[in-house]
Formats: C-alpha cells, sequence, structure tokens
C-alpha cells in the first residue's frame, strides 16, 4: 500500500500519512503535495502522459491540477 505525507497550510510536514486510494477523504486544512513535470519544446508543444486503458486513458495529470486547491507554478 501506498501512503502519502501529510502537511499543513503552511507547506510544513506534520507526523501523519493517508493511504493513496484514500486521499480524496483528507479533512479540511490538511494537504498532500504533487509533482507535475510538463515539457516544453521548441515549438511550444508539451510532452504528456497518459493513463491505462484500464484508468480511462486521459491525460495523467488532469485529475489533480483541475482539483487542485493551491498551486505553485516555477517554470525552469
Amino acid at each position: 500500500m501506498e501512503y502519502l505525507q501529510i502537511f499543513d497550510e503552511n507547506a510544513n510536514q506534520i507526523n501523519e500519512k493517508i493511504a493513496r486510494e484514500n486521499k480524496r477523504n483528507i479533512e479540511p486544512g490538511k494537504f498532500y503535495m504533487i509533482m507535475l513535470i510538463i515539457i516544453e519544446n521548441d515549438c511550444n508543444e508539451y510532452l504528456m502522459q497518459l493513463t491505462s486503458k484500464e484508468k480511462g486513458h486521459i491525460y495523467a495529470l488532469t485529475e489533480d491540477m483541475f482539483n487542485m486547491e493551491m498551486m505553485v507554478l516555477k517554470r525552469v
């Protein structure tokens, strides 16, 4: 079973974890971190991962991106 570390609203790690399959049931004021890597080429095209056919064959980052309450973008 995979677990996610829990953080407070200031991104401070707290001594709690939640099973990945229960991430939608996280308590208000508690958060888990995700990392998104988006690769852009010189033609302004993006490399994006698709989920498996069993998971709907959609873009892998779509679900969490549209459900985020807080997002920080950094272009490197």
